[in-house]
Parts: structure tokens; C-alpha cells; sequence
């Protein structure tokens, strides 16, 4: 048992070498362990630590940059409000292209601060942006009325190309100035309206005495009073000069906008107040009115040529000339009917008609029958009933007698209808033709006095008839000066009719 346990000793110390071994190593991990939880732990903690550091990051770069945009609009502003007050040092020296770019400059920086736009900076400054625009406008415009002086009482206009104490400004600035402020139209239509008060408008009128002519000397234009009759020539050559003066002096980027608005109302005056006058009422003015469409032929080709607005109506007058001057004569034709309904009817003459027929011996006492009743019967009227019978018998003269044609149908009815004359039991209101409207002659001349009713022979043989005999009808009446006139204006048609379709 003891070799036994002797034999067997050496290894059970091998065993237990061992056990600690793995004891220790077991120690050596519960070690480790240990130290990787508390690694862990530590990790933690500091990813905890980078975060907050990542978020104290995030914050200072948030800050930075507002700080940054913060500086970037401060400088804005400052820079901004800086351009401002150097343009308006340049307003104040007539420096108005300068100002215009800086005040640009300025409009630019200002709309770069949208951020901003409830800040009190930003409504100063979009303020202050505002005033220098407007004292801009201001200057210019003036400067405008230096290069450009309109006198309206005068009747003058002076153009310069620029100012001699201030030489940066010229028209054309002045147009560039304005196209950048967006004031170029309502300057155009100011400009336009001076130019009607001084000059078109002043052409178009008469003055109190003489007639109105155009004179240019070096830049000045100037609408003078002469002692010459009018002439619509010497108007179109007049225009001519005007529009000529302008188009030297002006820059094309001006005048031609300027005719756009200038030309269509006052070529609608020229036409209604000096052309359609112009339209001669007589065939024998021809030659003048030819004259007048070469002028206004020229003068459309002159706008053409210096592209001004308004050549195209004046072409399209000249070639309605035929019918211009249709409607000229219609006009004039109806006028002068209407003057003559008028006046006419005042003038009042009387004519008498007469007329010769052959009738029977019969009419003829019958007539003369009639008239002796007739002159008896009037005398048994009292003082009453003759003016009564005066004023009935007026009335159905002026009546009736303008119808010549019904008085001619009297007379047929009265002596060539073959009627037997009156005889004894005939109703003797149809033999005087009572309640017809024919008025009965006045007056019936007998060529020779011969009874047509002979006596009857003792054996009741008749007497010879003798042969019918010639009488004269009188008829007078009240006539106005109404159908002369007519004729005489119809007569003058044709006689135009009949000299337009000649060879000349």
C-alpha cells in the first residue's frame, strides 16, 4: 500500500499542479473579464463624451455660420447704404449714368437680404433705396428739359446734343438713364405732349392774323406768323422741316418711339382739318389737289425714310383720293340741298302758266257761262262768307299748285273728254265739277267772240254751226325758289360729270 501510494505520488502532484494551474487561469479570465466589463463601461461613457462633444460641435458650427451670414448681411448692409450715399453724391453732380449703376449695384444687394426683409435695417434701407430712385428720376429729367427746351407760349423748340458745364450728360444717357428707372414711357408721353402744345398742334390751328410757318435757325425751331394765305402744301413742307430737325438732333432710340405715340392722333387732325378741306368742289381746282397728293406722297416716303410712325395712313389716304372726293361732292350736294330747304322756301315768287287749245264754240260759251254765274253768284255773299271763301280758295292754291301734272289733267278733263255742252236739265254741279280738287282756270281769252249756241230758225232749222276756235288758259300760282336750286345743283353734277370723263 505504501509503494503503492509511493508509485502513484508523483502524479497526484502532477494532478494538483495542474488544478492550480487551471485555478489561476480561471483567475487570469475572471481577471480579464473584469477589466473588458470595465472597458466596456469606460466606452460608454466616453461615446457618451463624443457625442455630447459631436452635438457642442454641431452647436458651434450652427453658431459660426449665422455668425457668418450675421457679418455677410451687416456688410450688406453697410456696403449698400455706402452705394447709396455715393449715389446720391453722383445725383447731386449730375453724374446720372454713375448714379444709375451704383443705384443697380444697390437694387442687387438689397434683394440678396430676403432673409432679413422683417428686420427695421432692411425697411430703412429698402427706403432709402426708394428716395435715391426717385431723386434719380428727378435729375434727369430735369437734366431732359436743359437738352430739350420746349417754350409753348413761344412756339419754340431747342434741342443741344449736351450741356457745356456738364458733358457726361447727353441725350442718349438721358434715354439710358430712363429705360433703367422704367420711367422712358411716361417721359415719352410728357415729351409728346409739349411737342403737340409748341408745334403740331400750332401748325394745325390760325392764329388771329396770318397763318402759322415754320423757321429754323442753328437749334432752335420756331413756329412763326406770316402774311401768307393758307396753303396745305406749304403745311406738309412745313412738317417735313419738323420731323427732319427732330430725327438730326434726336438719337433713334427717342424719336422712334416717340412717333409711335406722336403721329397716329395728329395725322387723324391733318386729315380731318387740313386734307379733306383740301378736296376741291370743283373739277377745275384738279390741278391744286394733285399737287396736294405729291405733297403728301412726300411726306409719307420722308417718314419711311426716317422711320417715323404714320406713312402707311398717308399712302392709304392718297390712294382713297377718288373716293375722297366722291364723298367730298356727295357732302357738299346735300349741303347745299339742305341750305336751299331751308332758305328757299322763303323766297317765294308768282308764275303764271299758259296755255293754248283748240276747243268748240260750245266749251266756249259754257266757259264764259260759267264765269258770269260765277261773278253773280259771288255777290250775294255777305262780308262773312267772302272771306271765309277767300281763305278757302287761298289754302287750295298753295295746295295744290306745285302738281302741274293734276292741273294738265284738269284741262284734259274739262274741254277734250268729248262732252256734250250744257244743256237744259243737266245738273249743273257736274258741269262746274264741284267737289273736285282741280282748280278751274282764272281766266279763259277768247281769239274770237263768237256765240257756239246759235238761235233757231223760224221753220226749227238750225243755225250753221261754225268752227272751233282757239283759246288761251291762264293759270297762275305761287311758286318758291326750292326747284331752281335743285336744278342748278343737279346741273352742276353733270356738268363735273362731264369734265371728269374728258381726256384731261
Amino acid at each position: 500500500m505504501r509503494q503503492l501510494s509511493k508509485d502513484s505520488a508523483s502524479d497526484i502532484d502532477g494532478w494538483i499542479a495542474q488544478a492550480k494551474q487551471v485555478q489561476a487561469d480561471i483567475e487570469r479570465s475572471k481577471q480579464a473579464a473584469r477589466e473588458i466589463v470595465q472597458q466596456a463601461e469606460a466606452n460608454t461613457s466616453l461615446k457618451e463624451r463624443v457625442l455630447d462633444a459631436t452635438a457642442k460641435v454641431g452647436l458651434l458650427d450652427k453658431e459660426v455660420a449665422f455668425n457668418e451670414s450675421l457679418t455677410a448681411i451687416l456688410d450688406d448692409i453697410r456696403s449698400t447704404s455706402t452705394v447709396l450715399n455715393e449715389a446720391k453724391n453722383d445725383i447731386v453732380k449730375s453724374k446720372i449714368a454713375t448714379a444709375l449703376s451704383r443705384l443697380q449695384t444697390a437694387n442687387a444687394a438689397v434683394g440678396r437680404l430676403e432673409k432679413v426683409t422683417s428686420t427695421r435695417a432692411y425697411e430703412l434701407l429698402q427706403r432709402r433705396l426708394v428716395a435715391v430712385k426717385a431723386s434719380l428720376q428727378e435729375e434727369t429729367v430735369t437734366l431732359s428739359n436743359q437738352l430739350i427746351q420746349l417754350n409753348g407760349a413761344g412756339l419754340t423748340i431747342a434741342v443741344t446734343r449736351n450741356i457745356a458745364e456738364k458733358p457726361e450728360v447727353t441725350i442718349e444717357s438721358i434715354h439710358q438713364v430712363l429705360t433703367g428707372l422704367d420711367a422712358l414711357p411716361s417721359w415719352l408721353s410728357n415729351l409728346k405732349r409739349k411737342l403737340n402744345q409748341c408745334i403740331f398742334d400750332s401748325l394745325l390751328s390760325k392764329p388771329k392774323q396770318g397763318f402759322y410757318r415754320v423757321s429754323i435757325e442753328h437749334d432752335r425751331l420756331s413756329i412763326e406768323v406770316e402774311d401768307a394765305g393758307p396753303d396745305v402744301i406749304q403745311l406738309l413742307l412745313d412738317l417735313k422741316t419738323v420731323i427732319a430737325f427732330l430725327s438730326e438732333r434726336l438719337p433713334s432710340e427717342v424719336y422712334i418711339p416717340l412717333s409711335q405715340k406722336l403721329m397716329p392722333g395728329f395725322l387723324e387732325r391733318l386729315e380731318s382739318e387740313q386734307l379733306r378741306p383740301s378736296v376741291p368742289l370743283s373739277t377745275g381746282q384738279m390741278a391744286e389737289f394733285e399737287q396736294v397728293l405729291e405733297g403728301v406722297s412726300s411726306l409719307a416716303e420722308h417718314l419711311e425714310t426716317l422711320q417715323w410712325d404714320g406713312s402707311s395712313t398717308l399712302h392709304e389716304w392718297v390712294d382713297s383720293a377718288p373716293r375722297v372726293w366722291l364723298s367730298r361732292q356727295r357732302e357738299h350736294a346735300l349741303g347745299e340741298v339742305r341750305k336751299l330747304l331751308f332758305v328757299g322756301l322763303h323766297e317765294r315768287k308768282t308764275v303764271e302758266r299758259v296755255e293754248t287749245q283748240v276747243v268748240a264754240n260750245e266749251d266756249v260759251v259754257m266757259a264764259q257761262d260759267s264765269e258770269d254765274a260765277d261773278d253773280a253768284w259771288t255777290q250775294e255773299w255777305t262780308e262773312e262768307t267772302d272771306n271765309a271763301a277767300a281763305d278757302q280758295s287761298a289754302a287750295t292754291t298753295r295746295k295744290d299748285a306745285p302738281e302741274e301734272d293734276d292741273d294738265a289733267s284738269a284741262w284734259d278733263a274739262e274741254f277734250d273728254d268729248g262732252q256734250p255742252p250744257l244743256n237744259e236739265g243737266d245738273d249743273e254741279g257736274d258741269a262746274w265739277g264741284w267737289g273736285d280738287e282741280e282748280q278751274s282756270p282764272d281766266k279763259i281769252t277768247k281769239s274770237n267772240g263768237v256765240r257756239a249756241n246759235a238761235p233757231i230758225k223760224e221753220n226749227g232749222a238750225p243755225v250753221e254751226k261754225e268752227s272751233p276756235q282757239e283759246v288761251t288758259l291762264k293759270e297762275t300760282y305761287i311758286a318758291t325758289a326750292v326747284p331752281d336750286g335743285v336744278v342748278e345743283i343737279i346741273l352742276h353734277v353733270f356738268s363735273d360729270a362731264k369734265n371728269l370723263s374728258g381726256p384731261r
